[in-house]
Formats: structure tokens, C-alpha cells, sequence
């Protein structure tokens, strides 16, 4: 899994905040993106099994391991 983590910075709507975020995606977010994000077809149920429960847990383990470097946790 080849995951491509995007600095940005994100601006909260009504507000005058902006904090920098971060957006994890797969492969090349300029080419290949996927364009149902975030709409009523972004869905996971697809019949290629390309996404998935599986799938889905690679991003938590990848969102983990970014809030725990982030956080400077030390055993």
C-alpha cells in the first residue's frame, strides 16, 4: 500500500481558524483521486473488494503511528 500524506492547511467555515491538516490517500491524489469522495457514491461496499473493513484499517494504523510520532509519545 503506497499511501501519499498531503500537507494543507484547512480553514473552518464561520470561523476566522486555520490550522494545518493532513489528507492520506493512495497512489497520486492529482491523477488517479477519487473523485466520490466525500459524496453520496463514496462507498466501500463495491463488488472489486478494493475497499474494505481491511482496507480501512491500513489508514488507522497509518493515522496511529502519525499521531503518536506527532505526539513525541516515549515509552
Amino acid at each position: 500500500m503506497c499511501v501519499v500524506l498531503e500537507r494543507a492547511l484547512t480553514i473552518c467555515h464561520g470561523t476566522a481558524l486555520v490550522s494545518p491538516a493532513i489528507f492520506a490517500t493512495e497512489g497520486d491524489p492529482f491523477s488517479t483521486f477519487n473523485p466520490y469522495i466525500h459524496t453520496a457514491d463514496d462507498r466501500m461496499d463495491l463488488k472489486d473488494g478494493e475497499f474494505s473493513f481491511e482496507h480501512a484499517l491500513e489508514f488507522v494504523k497509518v493515522a496511529v503511528g502519525f499521531a503518536v510520532e506527532l505526539g513525541g509519545w516515549v515509552e
